[in-house]
């Protein structure tokens, strides 16, 4: 016998990508939210699409693997220019 539950659900409808058509969420009882009821749903997106982006790892997996490049680089470039200086003051 079902007595009756009540279920606050987020639904995203093609969240985007290959993988999901459509995503569910189930909210927790005791969230109620931040401020107004408009920020409470910006709030639901904004973590439903950061959830989708991990099960998905693509746009997470691409944004991690461009700032190593870029820290890497600029490493490279500050190594470079350290050892040119030494070099200059050597000479």
């Amino acid at each position: 016998m079902i007595r009756g539950c009540q279920r606050r659900i987020y639904y995203v409808k093609n969240p985007g990508g290959d993988v999901f058509d459509e995503a569910y969420f189930v909210i927790k009882k005791n969230y109620a939210g931040r401020g107004t009821t408009l920020t409470a749903e910006a709030e639901l997106a904004d973590e439903a699409k950061k959830i989708v982006a991990q099960a998905t790892g693509s746009e997470e997996k691409r944004k991690g693997r461009k700032e190593k490049l870029i820290a890497f680089i600029a490493g490279a470039a500050v190594a470079l220019s350290v050892f040119a200086a030494v070099m200059l003051i050597v000479r």
